[in-house]
């Protein structure tokens, strides 16, 4: 025969139910705060997966923006070595 089931404090239960809504809230608002920081997001209802893969493509973009940028600065403060990493240079 099955064991008897432990018989759950009713005051543990809502200490749970209430510390896992407040888990949730806590998530979703952080959705909505990276939905708010992601041009693609920002007037859609993306699911929590899309949105997750929206942020990284956005971060991608930007990390390649900040790379080119930094190229640029570094070739214009007259450090071409420094702007060719990762590249064979032409003799």
């Amino acid at each position: 025969p099955p064991a008897p089931k432990e018989v759950i404090d009713p005051t543990r239960r809502v200490a749970h139910i209430i510390s896992e809504q407040k888990r949730r809230e806590k998530i979703n608002g952080g959705f909505d705060e990276l939905k708010s920081v992601i041009p693609e997001c920002a007037q859609n209802t993306d699911s929590k997966a899309t949105i997750l893969r929206k942020a990284t493509d956005y971060i991608l973009l930007l990390e390649e923006e900040l790379r080119k940028y930094t190229d640029l600065y570094q070739l214009e403060a007259g450090d071409p070595e420094s702007s060719l990493e990762g590249h064979e240079r032409e003799r």
